[in-house]
C-alpha cells in the first residue's frame, strides 16, 4: 500500500489505498499467502560452483564413480498432518496439536545411481518402538 501511494504521489495522483484495495488487487493479481521454509536461500551458491571447479576434481582424482557416494539425513515426521487445508467460505476448519513424532532418516546414493540405501538412524541399539516388529522396512 505504502509502494502504491508512493507512485501515486510520483504521478500526481490524488490516491489513498485502503486495506480493500490492497485485497481486491491481491485478488485479481492472484497473490496469496504461502508460509517460508526450507534451506535452499541458505545456500553457498558461488562458494558450491568455486568448490566444484577447483576443489572436487582433484578429490575424485583416481575413483571411480560409482565408487563415489552421497549422503544426506532428513527428520521424517511420521505422524504429522499437513499445517493448512482448503476450506469452503464459511467454514471454520479446526486443528488439534501438531504431532512431533519423528525418526531420522539417511538417504544414501553413488553417483551413478546404481546403488541407493535409505536407514533409519537412531541413539538406541534395540528401540522400544520395534520390539515387536519383524521386518523393518529400512536398515536401523
Amino acid at each position: 500500500m505504502e509502494k502504491a501511494y508512493e507512485m501515486a504521489r510520483l504521478l500526481n495522483i490524488e490516491f489513498q489505498p485502503s486495506n480493500g484495495w490492497l485485497s481486491r488487487r491481491k485478488a485479481n493479481e492472484n497473490v496469496s499467502f504461502h508460509k517460508l521454509h526450507g534451506e535452499k536461500e541458505a545456500a553457498d551458491s558461488a562458494g558450491a560452483v568455486d568448490w566444484m571447479e577447483k576443489v572436487y576434481p582433484d578429490m575424485v582424482k583416481g575413483y571411480n564413480s560409482q565408487d563415489i557416494f552421497n549422503a544426506d539425513e532428513t527428520g521424517l515426521y511420521f505422524k504429522a498432518l499437513p499445517s493448512g487445508t482448503m476450506a469452503v467460505d464459511g467454514e471454520k476448519p479446526y486443528g488439534g496439536k501438531v504431532q512431533k513424532d519423528r525418526i531420522t532418516i539417511l538417504f544414501l546414493c553413488n553417483q551413478e545411481s546404481s546403488e541407493k540405501f535409505v536407514y533409519s538412524i537412531g541413539k538406541s541399539k534395540s528401540p522400544r518402538c520395534f520390539q515387536r516388529v519383524q521386518n523393518l522396512p529400512v536398515k536401523y
